[in-house]
């Protein structure tokens, strides 16, 4: 058969929090008792239990990676950052990783992943950070400027014409372990047909190879 009672009017309510009256604020999980104090002393209600507070999610912007030349690894540096969604002056902080990889280690725009970054600071229990995806930070790696050396034309005996027969030169500046070679035009034009020495031009030289997209030849003049 169960208790039948009034509720006196001057009873005060007291919640305990794990224990004690001060109300949790950071992020975690408590106990919960509510007790009833009358006439100086305290009654137990039957109302516990446990309530969580939940880390708050925020996100972080603004995170630069360095561009770079091409250099065979896909390697980045990674600078500055700005936590967003901070409440009031609560010290948090956050531990970028100096470094990222590329998803390529060739030239072109790419993505940047990103080792998982920390939250410091007092208050960075409170907080659960949204870690950058894939495609949230992006590098150029530009061709690496290279040149051809030993690039020369045969001479000649005056024959009427400022056709010129190029001879071979040789790349310098590739990587150890790329594949690029030169397609060098087998002729050029001198700037003048009479005897005498003169400038020779050539048509452009391209580069060819697997690797070759990942360089850029600097033109003989």
């Amino acid at each position: 058969q169960g208790i039948e009672y009034e509720n006196p009017k001057d009873a005060v309510l007291i919640t305990y929090y794990d224990k004690s009256t001060e109300k949790p604020t950071n992020a975690g999980k408590y106990a919960y008792d509510i007790k009833v104090v009358y006439e100086g002393n305290e009654y137990n209600t039957g109302i516990n239990g446990m309530f969580e507070i939940k880390p708050k999610k925020i996100s972080l912007q603004g995170i630069e990676a360095k561009n770079k030349k091409y250099d065979g690894n896909d390697i980045i540096e990674l600078s500055k950052g700005e936590l967003v969604g901070i409440e009031g002056k609560d010290k948090v902080s956050f531990s970028l990783p100096p470094i990222g990889k590329a998803d390529s280690k060739n030239a072109g725009i790419k993505d940047v992943k990103i080792d998982e970054i920390e939250l410091r600071g007092s208050k960075s229990k409170n907080y659960e950070l949204i870690q950058p995806k894939k495609d949230d930070v992006k590098v150029e790696i530009s061709p690496l400027d290279i040149n051809i050396k030993d690039l020369s034309a045969m001479d000649k005996e005056y024959d009427g014409n400022n056709k010129v027969k190029i001879q071979r030169g040789t790349l310098e500046g590739i990587l150890n372990g790329d594949t690029v070679s030169a397609k060098i035009p087998e002729e050029g034009q001198a700037d003048d047909k009479n005897a005498g020495k003169h400038k020779v031009h050539i048509e452009k030289i391209k580069l060819e190879g697997k690797d070759a997209k990942n360089y850029n030849l600097i033109q003989p003049e």
